[in-house]
């Protein structure tokens, strides 16, 4: 385990504050934490403390004891590869700020793509359903986004107490169940939507980065990474309205697989949607009836 490189010493501004933090860990994290932290401006992070760059003679923003232990502890979960995120305990996805902890997966801008799809194919009035909600990012953005009625299952008890957690920070109301997918859902619904988990069981990515960290059964279905999604897609038809659509996020890999899933449901105009990093990654399909 690696560990802080020097004793902390005794800070005089937010500037050296930042300095010493770059020379612990990557400078992009060091910023992130410094400014989370210090409750700064990016300004004050570059103020040297020669005379001639001081505000009025003063150094800006000194930095009290309470901010430097808390500092040096983040700096130290981060030394020991924990992700920002849940060290910040925050995470911005659609620039709305959203709680997160351990319980939960880290938004990712691939997510973003999905909220993007379905917002293109929402009306105003319409019944969502989000499958899987996890800490609520998709189920909420839409809610902030569109005037409609949003239901949001989750089968962790856990996950869905950070999504409330959520709903209350940004004053958004939306309809929780604790339901296996589509277990206790009612009615049927305009427009469908998850992200489930899709990593393969022997994918090494799990061994790797953030998704050490992040809830494995969030991650992936113990099998080939689309366990869940065909149960997802061949429900869904129960469950939608004519004319309802189906928008599911999936693996780098495994478009063509998806696909095959939303055809054999009997789903019309499938199409798939590149993500930013060019990378097939969302599936929508349009439910013309039973």
């Amino acid at each position: 385990m690696k560990q802080l490189k020097a004793r902390m010493p005794r800070f005089e501004s937010v500037a050296d504050c930042f300095d010493w933090t770059c020379g612990q860990i990557d400078r992009d994290d060091a910023a992130y934490l410094v400014l989370h932290y210090l409750n700064c401006s990016h300004r004050d992070l570059y103020l040297s403390k020669n005379k001639d760059r001081r505000l009025n003679g003063k150094l800006p923003n000194p930095v009290n004891s309470v901010q430097a232990d808390k500092l040096k502890q983040a700096v130290s979960r981060r030394q020991n590869g924990e992700p920002l995120a849940y060290i910040t305990e925050s995470k911005y996805f659609w620039n709305m700020l959203f709680r997160v902890t351990p319980d939960v997966l880290i938004p990712r801008n691939e997510t973003e793509l999905l909220v993007q799809v379905a917002l293109e194919v929402a009306k105003p009035g319409q019944r969502i359903l989000d499958l899987g909600t996890g800490s609520g990012v998709i189920a909420l953005t839409l809610k902030g986004n569109l005037e409609c009625d949003v239901v949001a299952t989750d089968v962790d008890q856990k996950a869905l107490a950070v999504c409330r957690q959520n709903m209350q920070k940004l004053d958004l109301d939306i309809t929780l169940l604790h339901s296996d997918w589509f277990e206790k859902c009612e009615g049927t619904f305009d427009i469908i939507v998850s992200n489930p988990p899709y990593v393969a069981a022997n994918d090494p990515y799990l061994s790797q980065g953030d998704l050490r960290f992040e809830p494995q059964e969030a991650l992936t279905d113990g099998a080939d990474g689309l366990l869940h999604l065909r149960t997802v897609i061949a429900d869904a038809p129960n469950y939608l309205n004519n004319n309802g659509w189906l928008i599911v996020e999936h693996g780098f890999d495994q478009p063509i697989k998806v696909q095959e899933l939303f055809d054999a449901a009997g789903f019309h105009d499938i199409s798939t949607k590149t993500d930013y990093g060019g990378h097939l990654r969302i599936v929508q399909g349009l439910f013309c009836g039973r």
